[in-house]
């Protein structure tokens, strides 16, 4: 039997917020800089969501990954562009849920909240609601939620419930003010651990100090198969152009699909590769996939620029109107981002309160708490893993094509691209990137 190398497609990312007391070296014994603020007793969000405020959080979200798109921008200038909108939502979400007052309005104002009273039940269904059909050779994603607490924190028990209900967020304690690099080590292997050792360290040196009281980490991690795999003997070295204009070769994967999601514009092209769900029977395939935007030659920026929420919901919704033959030609890449600090970002987008001296989280504690920075880190590889399931699926379809249709269209991504990975039932984007370096 003929051995099909299928492609798989893993993706990983995370966010670590960092919250510290006001007052560097004040104990929480003694009373911080201004009067302790009491908690009201009663979460922001907590109110029950209904199947509307859950399709408008997912809105929400594409709303804020544009927003945070432009802010990334300005920190890669040229270079590859990574980021997990749903992980940094997720955990300013589970930050949101300890602010109060002016603070708490300006972390709903960043992620663009439509529905703040209901944030975090319709959160918490939009979670259960992607997770993916468990079978042998189906997609995995793991969405975990960790508290990291100082020995001498201790929050109110309306949070503690709440983070456990809604994001099976468990607090781990770990001594902050006096073994601060002890706790650093420690949340970072915990990282390393949930994302398959390919994070190793989200918090640099310096990202905690003593002052530190809590830090919240999210991470998502996927890893799936193409519904159709790409033959691995196709596979051939080709030119890509960079950002720069700088050239360079590239391994790149070349098959004919055909396909209802081929989308074109005068400026950019578009598709969706399904992933598959495992079953045996195929039924329902799998609900996640790839989506990939080929900006036209000399168009990169005008794309960039025209980036909205809109743009992200024709790339990624659009259907044609019959099947379309396309000849995909997809590099295989590896993109892995380092630790990007978000405090400038998430400054620029509003929330400068909660980073401030007058920030109020009297929700996680009475005590003065400030944000003290917030770090993400996110990685994607595509290339070819050798299943033998793919082996007696792949065989017959790519062996009947062996004169290429007439009216096939050419979808050559041999030039900077942008990819959104996203659940396609709710439309939530898990992932997205622009992709202009190949090494």
């Amino acid at each position: 039997m003929k051995t099909i190398h299928q492609v798989s497609t893993s993706t990983l990312a995370t966010l670590a917020i960092a919250i510290a007391a006001v007052g560097c070296g004040a104990s929480d014994s003694e009373k911080p800089i201004g009067s302790p603020r009491e908690s009201t007793g009663v979460l922001s969000g907590t109110a029950e969501a209904s199947t509307d405020d859950v399709r408008q959080l997912v809105a929400d979200e594409t709303a804020f990954a544009v927003d945070m798109y432009g802010e990334l921008r300005k920190i890669a200038k040229d270079g590859n562009i990574l980021y997990s909108p749903h992980s940094i939502s997720a955990a300013l979400s589970m930050t949101y849920a300890g602010a109060r007052g002016s603070t708490a309005t300006a972390i709903a104002k960043t992620l663009r909240l439509t529905k703040p009273e209901s944030l975090h039940s319709a959160l918490s269904k939009l979670t259960a609601s992607i997770a993916p059909v468990k079978a042998p050779k189906g997609p995995v994603l793991n969405i975990t939620n960790r508290l990291f607490g100082d020995n001498s924190l201790q929050p109110t028990q309306a949070f503690s419930n709440l983070l456990d209900r809604s994001y099976k967020a468990p607090m781990q304690r770990v001594d902050f003010r006096r073994s601060s690099e002890q706790a650093r080590s420690t949340i970072n292997n915990w990282v390393s651990g949930v994302t398959e050792h390919h994070i190793e360290d989200l918090m640099p040196s310096g990202s905690i100090d003593g002052s530190t009281r809590l830090v919240l980490v999210n991470a998502v991690y996927f890893l799936a198969n193409w519904m159709t795999p790409f033959l691995s003997e196709k596979t051939s070295d080709a030119t890509f152009t960079r950002a720069n204009g700088a050239k360079t070769t590239v391994k790149t994967m070349s098959e004919i699909f055909t396909l209802d999601s081929y989308y074109e514009t005068d400026s950019f092209q578009s598709l969706r590769l399904p992933y598959t769900n495992g079953l045996l029977n195929g039924a329902a395939d799998g609900s996640f996939e790839l989506a990939i935007a080929l900006p036209a030659v000399g168009k990169l920026a005008q794309f960039e620029s025209e980036l909205t929420p809109e743009r992200i919901a024709a790339i990624t919704k659009s259907t044609s109107e019959s099947t379309v033959s396309v000849q995909v030609r997809l590099p295989k890449f590896k993109v892995q981002g380092d630790s990007v600090p978000l405090k400038d970002a998430l400054t620029s987008l509003g929330m400068g309160e909660a980073f401030s001296d007058f920030a109020d989280f009297s929700g996680i504690t009475p005590n003065s708490l400030t944000l003290n920075n917030a770090f993400h880190q996110a990685m994607i590889k595509v290339d070819e893993l050798g299943t033998e399931a793919a082996a007696a699926t792949g065989v017959g379809s790519n062996e009947s094509i062996s004169v290429p249709p007439a009216n096939l269209v050419e979808f050559n991504v041999n030039r900077p691209f942008f990819i959104f990975l996203r659940e396609a039932k709710t439309g939530l984007v898990l992932f997205m990137g622009r992709v202009s370096e190949i090494k």
